[in-house]
């Protein structure tokens, strides 16, 4: 885990960072979910040609799929962060219960989270921003296949601008140009060697280091400091590279698992963040506990409810397929070449 080569082991490193941010509020959270969109826009051109192209009705099939893929484990998690609500009497309580039936509805229907007044599940946002991308998905994909990568970055620079100028939030246009870069490596088959993915780690890490020794930290590193965003940016850049070297490396059985393991700790760490910010007892008492429960709880969901949901889903996209595609039979079966949270 020290240092995360495999894609599964990148994807859960990339977890923890942001686990880390919101639990110390050092805030160093918003580059991995970039890196998780770039390798979002990566591994669904991949699963799109190889998979869902050759099922009937592929948009329909494909958007049916990632909903199912996300969503329930979004609804569970956020249940479990109302009743962390509800149980401490949150100071927001009041209004989650005001707006009861927009918040009832909202991790069913994920698009449109982001947008809440309040998010009772704070990680939830950038999966809004997944599904509008999914949405979205095969025409970028029709677009990246027929543009230049100098017109295809160009145009998700240009959406980047836009939309900050607009003041714009957790919406597609801000985040556009990661899921580019993650579209353009798989278009174009780009592979990065390991010297230049731990380069770009390196002075990511380098970065990093600087910003917490020097005199400015609390501008870098603290929550609304005026050049956290700037930061972010700038180490989401810099982690591309490892990202794009990761996606080449083996993937065992372990590696597997931790790729899994990555997004039910992005969503189900959040309800223990709220019992540690907001409970009645010390926070070294509640961060010790997390230790021990934060590993099992996410064993558990994975044992008993995501793999039996997700398992669901990867035979109804199975039975799509059409049967005189011997190359979509195929592409399905290759099951280990795809991380499991993209199939």
């Amino acid at each position: 885990m020290l240092w995360p080569s495999g894609p599964g082991a990148f994807r859960l490193w990339l977890a923890l960072m942001v686990v880390v941010h919101h639990i110390t509020r050092i805030e160093v959270g918003k580059a991995p979910v970039l890196v998780f969109f770039a390798l979002s826009g990566y591994w669904v051109r991949l699963v799109w040609a190889s998979r869902y192209v050759h099922c009937r009705r592929p948009w329909l099939t494909f958007i049916i799929s990632r909903w199912w893929r996300v969503a329930p484990v979004t609804v569970l998690a956020s249940g479990l962060s109302l009743l962390v609500y509800w149980g401490l009497n949150h100071p927001d309580w009041g209004l989650i219960r005001h707006d009861g039936a927009v918040q009832a509805v909202a991790p069913f229907a994920l698009l449109g989270y982001g947008q809440l007044a309040i998010k009772p599940l704070g990680s939830a946002w950038s999966l809004d921003v997944e599904m509008q991308f999914y949405l979205v998905a095969p025409l970028l994909i029709g677009m990246v296949g027929r543009l230049s990568a100098v017109s295809v970055v160009a145009l998700g620079a240009l959406c980047f601008i836009w939309a900050i100028g607009m003041h714009w939030v957790a919406v597609l246009p801000v985040f556009l140009i990661f899921f580019l870069l993650g579209l353009l490596a798989a278009q174009h088959a780009w592979r990065v060697s390991a010297a230049m993915g731990g380069a770009g780690m390196g002075v990511a890490l380098g970065w990093l280091l600087l910003c917490a020794l020097g005199p400015d930290r609390h501008r870098w590193l603290s929550e609304g400091g005026d050049l956290s965003s700037f930061l972010n940016l700038g180490l989401g850049v810099c982690l591309l590279p490892f990202a794009l070297y990761s996606v080449t490396g083996k993937s065992d059985r372990g590696d597997r698992a931790m790729g899994d393991s990555s997004f039910l700790l992005y969503l189900l760490h959040w309800p223990l963040i709220l019992v540690l910010r907001y409970g009645p007892w010390a926070e070294s008492s509640v961060l010790l506990g997390g230790i021990v429960i934060a590993p099992l709880a996410v064993y558990s969901v994975w044992r008993w409810y995501d793999r039996p949901l997700d398992r669901l889903r990867a035979s109804w996209v199975k039975s799509r397929i059409l049967r005189d595609n011997g190359a979509g039979q195929g592409a399905a079966r290759k099951k280990g070449d795809t991380p499991a949270h993209f199939a």
